[in-house]
């Protein structure tokens, strides 16, 4: 029993919803941070869904919807957002050239 600090789950150039990560743990997850970096030239957009015991995202999932990020910047957030197991993070860029890294803890 105990708690495991983690890189939950990381990803590029999704333009569709894509699994990012499912929440495990026999306690939980806690979403502690996400990095998104727009590795291009022109501003993009991106997309975050959490869906609770995991399926397809829908509207009410969508954390950050259409959020831009500047040409050659990047977006982080500290979320600290409790998941339980089984819980499914999404997420996806209107482009190619977007990196995710999402961080966390792993409770079992």
């Amino acid at each position: 029993m105990g708690d495991a600090l983690q890189i939950l789950g990381q990803d590029l150039d999704r333009t569709s919803a894509t699994l990012l990560f499912t929440a495990s743990g026999a306690i939980g997850t806690v979403l502690s941070t996400i990095a998104i970096c727009n590795r291009t030239s022109g501003q993009l957009v991106f997309y975050v869904a959490i869906v609770k015991g995991g399926g397809a995202p829908a509207n009410q999932h969508y954390i950050y919807y259409g959020v831009p990020i500047q040409a050659n910047d990047t977006f982080c957030a500290t979320l600290g957002m409790s998941l339980a197991s089984g819980d499914q993070v999404y997420w996806n860029g209107n482009l190619a050239g977007l990196s995710i890294t999402a961080t966390g803890v792993v409770s079992s």
